[in-house]
């Protein structure tokens, strides 16, 4: 995980504190919470049928966190693309990079971090239910644009978990990102193939080679197709989202001889080389 904390940060609503948090302005965090926090209305207030604004739900953890030093403040924390769930969970992913980083608070980071995963499952799964067999059905704008924020905040979470070597959790989280890929990028294998080679590498980390072979003889079985239509049209340029997924597709093959200790690929992996070394673009 690199440690440009400027780039976890910028773009948050809440950056400034995230910032404080991990540089141990403690004080300062607690405070600027308190300030974007909605305050608490009178009981007059009430009575004459005044509502408060909703809070943001992950700065009240922050602050709980900070306050009561217990990490019971996650349990009741349920996120759904439906409400911005996707944007919230962005800030959780900020919330345990500025915990982990602070060295009087990095003990909240696991239990943080085991929280994090459980809502990413929820809401990988709230995406692939709302996806449907998306392209052929259309979905909503919400279940894309949450589902492509899911990814990107998913690579940060995988670091994380990496870094303090649980692999069995790092590859959950890849299973998650790989579900909300399939889910509304399954017609571009230039995202879908380095997902699965990504999640079948930590399924191989964990002993579980079988289940990782699934994932590579997929790829196999999907793009073989886009090297054929290369061999049919030999005057075309590779594009380069095709070179990608060409070169998913050797892995893949690589991968697979070597688990079964087999060569019935050569003439492939030969044929693919020529054709991504003749033809690609530079």
């Amino acid at each position: 995980m690199t440690n440009d904390f400027n780039k976890f940060f910028s773009n948050s609503p809440n950056e400034s504190i995230w910032k404080a948090i991990h540089e141990n302005r403690l004080d300062n965090a607690q405070s600027e919470i308190k300030q974007k926090l909605p305050k608490k209305l009178s009981f007059f207030e009430r009575f004459l049928g005044k509502s408060s604004s909703k809070p943001d739900t992950i700065l009240v953890i922050a602050g709980q966190l900070l306050e009561s030093e217990k990490s019971g403040a996650l349990n009741n924390l349920n996120l759904s693309i439906n409400k911005n769930g996707h944007e919230e969970f962005a800030e959780l992913v900020r919330l345990l990079i500025a915990f982990d980083n602070n060295k009087t608070l990095n003990s909240f980071s696991l239990p943080v971090a085991e929280k994090t995963l459980f809502i990413l499952q929820h809401l990988a799964t709230e995406v692939s239910k709302q996806a449907g067999k998306y392209p052929e059905n259309s979905i909503a704008g919400i279940v894309w644009i949450a589902g492509a924020s899911l990814r990107e905040w998913s690579d940060i979470l995988s670091d994380f978990f990496a870094q303090k070597e649980l692999l069995e959790q790092k590859t959950d989280v890849l299973l998650n990102k790989c579900k909300i890929t399939c889910s509304i990028m399954s017609h571009y294998p230039e995202e879908v193939g380095p997902d699965m080679i990504a999640l079948g590498n930590a399924l191989e980390d964990i002993g579980q080679e079988n289940e990782a072979i699934k994932y590579y003889r997929a790829i196999i079985q999907d793009f073989e197709r886009i090297a054929d239509d290369y061999h049919e049209y030999p005057n075309e340029n590779i594009r380069k989202e095709d070179v990608i997924s060409l070169n998913c597709l050797k892995e893949a093959y690589l991968k697979v001889e070597r688990l079964h200790g087999l060569t019935s690929y050569g003439d492939k992996i030969i044929s693919l080389d020529i054709l991504l070394n003749l033809r690609t673009n530079t």
